[in-house]
């Protein structure tokens, strides 16, 4: 009688406590299921390679992701800065919709996503659209904006996505992107000199004269500063560019960065034009600290 006892007390424990477990891992379900409900947006930063933006008061941009670069791919197809965009995309995928505000599309106007008010975001994936949406300016914080998604009624408070951010400058300005350890082939020609630099096993040499360079203070100094050089923008490309007999190449991994230095055709402002075939505005300092002396890689007798 005892056991029977102690065996029904142990089954009812036994239920008790699968019941809370059960009941935990519901409610662990529903809140995961609200928080994916309460996204705007389910899909992750690293599926978009596509972003389309339409506006009343510039003009339509395309930026499209390839081997891990991104570009504009209107008019003069400039470099974009990746880390500026993709804050900007994590921004747009973690936001979250705070209410739904109007499912009336006659009164549109009062959360500025008329057609006069409103931008258009279409993020891509390869040729696949997902997400087509109309933002409008909320007021209530610089973080948050109206929503409508292209094709539905329903107008969403969303937190996370600004209206602003997607209309800044968001080009590229530096000039070389590379690291200085991976860079491993560097060509100099300056007004009356030309030397070439190669590394083997970590060591940097004089092409074609197989000499050892020994300043490495300097090189290494040189070579992390390359990928600071930022532009002042992007000149008209229409300017007459007059090339001087300064030019600068160097590999990084394979991929080749060189430039050509130059000047408008009054000599007054100097511009580098890039592998990319695009013409970068630089200062003179910045063009002169990319061209040096050659004897400079090696130490005088007693350093």
């Amino acid at each position: 009688m005892k056991k029977n006892k102690t065996l029904l007390l142990a089954v009812i424990f036994a239920t008790l406590l699968g019941g809370v477990f059960a009941q935990k891992n519901i409610e662990g379900t529903k809140k995961k299921m609200m928080a994916e409900q309460a996204r705007f947006l389910n899909f992750e930063v690293q599926e978009i390679n596509g972003v389309e933006v339409e506006s009343p008061s510039f003009k339509s941009v395309f930026y499209q992701k390839k081997n891990e670069t991104w570009r504009s791919t209107t008019e003069q197809n400039f470099p974009v800065n990746k880390d500026r965009l993709e804050t900007i995309l994590e921004g747009y995928v973690a936001s979250t919709i705070i209410n739904t505000v109007s499912t009336n599309t006659n009164n549109l106007k009062d959360f500025s996503l008329d057609k006069e008010s409103r931008k258009k975001v279409v993020l891509k994936k390869n040729d696949e659209i997902l997400a087509s949406f109309f933002l409008g300016k909320s007021g209530q914080s610089s973080r948050s904006s109206y929503i409508l998604r292209e094709g539905e009624n329903t107008v969403y408070l969303v937190e996370g996505i600004s209206t602003f951010a997607i209309e800044g400058d968001l080009r590229d300005h530096t000039i070389i992107h590379a690291d200085a350890d991976t860079i491993d082939s560097l060509t100099i020609k300056n007004t009356n000199t030309e030397f070439s630099l190669e590394k083997k096993d970590n060591e940097w040499f004089l092409k074609n004269e197989d000499v050892k360079v020994i300043n490495y203070e300097f090189l290494d100094k040189y070579l992390e500063s390359l990928s600071k050089i930022d532009t002042m923008g992007i000149a008209d490309q229409t300017l007459e560019f007059v090339p001087t007999k300064r030019s600068f190449s160097l590999t990084n991994e394979g991929a080749i960065f060189s430039l050509v230095v130059g000047q408008d055709a009054d000599n007054e402002n100097v511009f580098v034009k890039n592998h990319d075939g695009l013409i970068y505005v630089i200062t003179k300092e910045q063009a002169d600290d990319l061209f040096f002396d050659r004897n400079i890689l090696f130490l005088k007798s007693g350093e």
